[in-house]
């Protein structure tokens, strides 16, 4: 399933480039709530612990970054900074869990 994630994440930044950041950007918002219940009913399918949602968050975030690479000024956005402090503090606990535990988590 790992493979198959890399593809769809594959194929969905190809049609990001093809069809632009802020088009596919307006797409996913529009169509990634619709979808949930399929991805999770997909991955639940086929016994895995993640799913084609996973390859939508992937680009999600890749066009997170594309798009603070063409405006760098909108990193200085109060949203955008307390959401960086909630990824942060999620990170931080994230790696503490990891080090207790002395293993990697499994999700």
């Amino acid at each position: 399933m790992t493979a198959d994630i890399l593809a769809i994440t594959g194929f969905l930044l190809f049609l990001t480039f093809v069809v632009g950041v802020w088009r596919m950007m307006l797409a996913v918002m529009l169509v990634r709530p619709s979808c949930d219940q399929i991805f999770d009913w997909v991955k639940m399918s086929f016994d895995q612990q993640s799913g084609p949602g996973a390859a939508i968050n992937a680009l999600v975030i890749a066009m997170a970054i594309i798009a603070v690479a063409h405006v760098p000024g909108v990193v200085l956005v109060a949203p955008l900074l307390a959401w960086a402090g909630f990824l942060l503090a999620a990170a931080a606990r994230f790696f503490r869990l990891q080090i207790r535990l002395g293993d990697y988590v499994s999700f």
